[in-house]
This record gives C-alpha cells, sequence and structure tokens, in this order.
C-alpha cells in the first residue's frame, strides 16, 4: 500500500474583506486489488459490472475460436466456414453450421471409387448424433451397390466415418455448451476460485485510493 498527506490553505474573504484561512488535512491511501476488504471488493465488481460482463463475453468467445482452430487441426478431414448460434428468453443453442464438408474420404471396392457426398448434421440446442452421411454413389448399379454394401470394407470405412464426425460434434459441443451456458453471466463471486482469478486479473492493474480526513 502506498499512501501520502495532503495539505490544502485556503483563504476565504467575506464581504466585509475579512479573512479566514483554514488548513485541509487529508490522508490519501492507494491500494492494489489484493489490498481491500472483501466488502470493497464487492463493491468495485458491482460499479464495474457493465465493463466485466463485456470483457468476460469478449474473453469467452476469443477461447471459443481458439479452441475452434485447435478442432480445425485435430480433425482435418472436415472443413466447415463458420458456427451460428441464436438465443431468446428460452436460453441460446447452435443454430448451424456453414460449408460443412468431410473430405478426404475415398475409398475402391469392387473397382468403384466411392466418396462421402454429403453430412446432414441435425440441430437441437447443441449438434445431435443422429446425423446421416451420404456416399456419392449414384453412378453404380443398384445389384453391385448392394454387394459393395455388404463388404466388410465398406461396412468399416462408414463406421469410421461415422466415428470421426461423432468425435467432431463432441468436441465442438464440449466447447459451445461452456460458452453458452455462461452467456448471460459474469464473474462476481470472490469466494468463487474461478471467479476469484478472473477478478484478480481484471483489476490487477488498477489502483484503489482512499482519502480520510486527518488532523
Amino acid at each position: 500500500m502506498k499512501q501520502f498527506k495532503q495539505i490544502v490553505d485556503t483563504t476565504i474573504i467575506d464581504e466585509e474583506g475579512k479573512e479566514t484561512k483554514n488548513t485541509k488535512k487529508t490522508l490519501h491511501k492507494i491500494r492494489s486489488w489484493d489490498e481491500l476488504s472483501d466488502e470493497e471488493k464487492e463493491k468495485e465488481i458491482e460499479s464495474n459490472s457493465e465493463m466485466i460482463y463485456r470483457d468476460y463475453q469478449e474473453q469467452l468467445y476469443e477461447d471459443f475460436k481458439y479452441q475452434l482452430d485447435e478442432i480445425r487441426d485435430e480433425f482435418k478431414d472436415i472443413t466447415f466456414d463458420d458456427i451460428y448460434f441464436d438465443s431468446s428468453s428460452q436460453g441460446s443453442w447452435i443454430d448451424g453450421i456453414k460449408g460443412f464438408k468431410l473430405n478426404n474420404r475415398d475409398i475402391e471396392v469392387y473397382g468403384e471409387h466411392l466418396w462421402v457426398d454429403d453430412v446432414d448434421l441435425h440441430f437441437r440446442k447443441y449438434i445431435r448424433e443422429d446425423f446421416e452421411i451420404y456416399v456419392d454413389d449414384y453412378y453404380v448399379e443398384s445389384d453391385k451397390l448392394e454387394k459393395i454394401g455388404n463388404t466388410k470394407k465398406y461396412q468399416d470405412w462408414m463406421s469410421d466415418n461415422y466415428t470421426y464426425v461423432s468425435n467432431w460434434i463432441d468436441r465442438v459441443n464440449e466447447i459451445s455448451k461452456y460458452m453458452l451456458d455462461r452467456e448471460y453471466s459474469y464473474p462476481y463471486n470472490i469466494n468463487d476460485p474461478e471467479d476469484a482469478d478472473w477478478l484478480a486479473n481484471w483489476f490487477e492493474w488498477q489502483e484503489f485510493e482512499s482519502v480520510e480526513d486527518i488532523d
């Protein structure tokens, strides 16, 4: 804690020209966030709540984008342009994903070259597990297509595709849930370790001055 004394002399002249001198002495204490009492911290949090909420929400979204890039690196066979969210008084949810594609998933069975043509994702609050994978096989004769579908090679390939997409969905749902669950909240509870750490970082460079009169 830093502190200093301030002495201010003032002279008041009334209508009759009489001078009155006054000396005011004050003690100024400048403290860091860690030096405040719990009650003082709670008052600072309340008075800064709008800025704390804004910064917290921005950080949540930046963290989400960073984690999304990690998922892109982890699942290189899946590409997408963006994830859309929506909200109402009932809450928030994933509304859709633009440009989702499952790439580099070709296979050859009985001389036929097959690949994933489309993946139909379904949404409720998050991405559901009951998605559909469509294979570009319209040019294959039906009897040969049935034969291909009965092979272990084809079945293992489709199973691997479903597992790959399902794991991607789990990861996206996980990071989306963390952000959506906190959409209308901000750190305020100094007794909660996670909130307390975030608030300590937010107030780290601020100084808090108190002034008291002294004789």
